[in-house]
């Protein structure tokens, strides 16, 4: 068997699937085949094995690597999509846009090449994570697939087990009782208990909070589940205790666990004050830092709000090399509420700076109009002066997302003068993804041309 494969990229405006997969397959004696199967699901099955270890002791890098390992050299295999599934879920755990960009064209690969396979019904709501994270980073594409995909999957209850089911009554009945039960449970750090200790958590902090925070406190530290560490993290912030704020500044100075970092910045945000959103600054400032753990105080400061937080943020911009925390500076200053013209200025200057990288400058027009920062005539304008197609893309898209009566306007106005055929047929598309009843109207008219 010979397979080629080529990459699937992304362009400027959102995910554009370019997987192209060529088989050529050469016949040989069935006996000889079986036998050649039989060798290869077992190479398959120890590579994948070793990805999984990979993947079971957080080494998402390695094992995202391991898994495509075994997709590309044994795809005849038992084991080739589920290997494309945990590539799939190693690269969204690491969370990078790019790392979630290949994310989803392996999770569509899976859907359209192995119908099947038992991790295509995992798929879709992992599909679901990955586009509204790309979505949030501006991704037009991302933001429409989202919205398909949301529309047509459907909601299914999953059992409760035995045992939280119990614990939930218990409390509701009687939660002194309760209490000492759900201690002895976050005592038991069995790896196999993790959904129970979560569940214990919760119930806990919530009907126990004074006696909650030292408890909390040792299992962020010492639980060996991350996301028993991290739920640990999220409830102290929830606390008023005078304890949450140093332990969670000691956290943020000690760990290197980026998610439980992230829950550590969230957990401080929560918590409000001055104290805690100056440990938030520092983070975002802090070059040492891990980018995931800046990446998220920088979208907290732009949730808090405030002058101070914004002019911050605009100035940061201008220091950052990373593009990853470019793309969360443009959402953290697009997030201040009304539109400001100062902030219209700031993102107008990016737009139109030629210098900037195409997708930044994509992602500032996206959070702009999104946010109100930019409105709709000052789109219409901006159609007409900026000069890059792939940026007037981004305009019509953002003009669609206003919806009403004047957008559809704009919309008729720009398609009747537009020459450019590449244009021209997105500005139908979105004229025909209107609710105006004057879309069916022109469409018409178009064909009778």
């Amino acid at each position: 068997m010979i397979a080629k494969q080529t990459s699937r990229a992304f362009s400027g405006t959102g995910l554009i699937p370019l997987i192209a997969w060529i088989v050529v397959v050469v016949a040989t004696p069935p006996l000889l085949a079986y036998q050649e199967t039989q060798a290869e699901d077992s190479e398959a099955q120890q590579l994948y094995l070793e990805a999984q270890q990979l993947l079971n002791r957080d080494e998402y890098r390695r094992a995202a690597e391991e898994f495509e390992r075994v997709f590309l050299q044994y795809r005849q295999s038992s084991y080739a999509a589920d290997a494309l599934y945990w590539h799939a879920f190693s690269l969204y755990r690491q969370g990078k846009k790019k790392n979630l960009q290949d994310a989803a064209s392996a999770l569509e690969l899976l859907q359209t090449q192995y119908e099947s396979a038992r991790t295509t019904a995992d798929a879709e709501s992992l599909l679901l994570k990955i586009y509204g994270q790309l979505a949030e980073r501006g991704d037009a594409d991302a933001y429409r697939r989202l919205t398909e995909l949301t529309e047509r999957q459907e909601n299914e209850e999953k059992d409760i087990e035995i045992k939280v089911a119990a614990l939930h009554a218990l409390i509701n009945m009687k939660s002194d009782r309760a209490v000492p039960i759900l201690k002895k449970i976050l005592q038991n750090r069995d790896p196999g208990k993790a959904e129970l200790r979560s569940q214990a958590i919760f119930l806990l902090a919530q009907h126990a909070p004074e006696e909650s925070v030292e408890i909390l406190m040792d299992l962020a530290r010492n639980d060996p589940d991350p996301e028993v560490r991290e739920q640990a993290v999220f409830w102290i912030g929830q606390t008023s205790s005078e304890q949450a704020i140093p332990f969670l500044e000691e956290i943020l100075n000690s760990s290197d666990d980026p998610k439980l970092m992230e829950h550590a910045i969230f957990a401080l945000s929560q918590h409000g004050g001055e104290q805690a959103f100056a440990i938030i600054k520092q983070v975002a400032l802090n070059k040492e830092a891990p980018e995931d753990a800046r990446e998220h105080a920088i979208y907290m400061l732009g949730q808090s709000g405030g002058e101070e937080n914004i002019d911050l943020l605009m100035e940061l911009y201008t220091e950052v090399e990373s593009k990853g925390l470019k793309e969360h500076l443009l959402h953290g200053v697009a997030q201040a509420s009304g539109e400001n013209e100062k902030i219209s200025q700031w993102f107008t200057q990016i737009i139109f700076d030629e210098q900037e990288d195409i997708e930044l400058r994509q992602t500032a027009l996206f959070w702009a109009a999104q946010q109100g920062q930019i409105g709709l005539q000052s789109l219409a304008k901006l159609y007409d002066e900026i000069e890059s197609d792939a940026m007037r893309e981004q305009v019509v898209f953002a003009i669609s997302q206003h919806g009403g009566s004047d957008a559809f306007d704009v919309l008729l106005d720009i398609v009747k003068k537009e020459g450019n055929p590449d244009l021209r047929h997105q500005l139908i598309f979105w004229i025909g993804q209107s609710n105006d009843p004057r879309a069916e109207a022109y469409l018409l008219e178009i064909l009778e041309e």
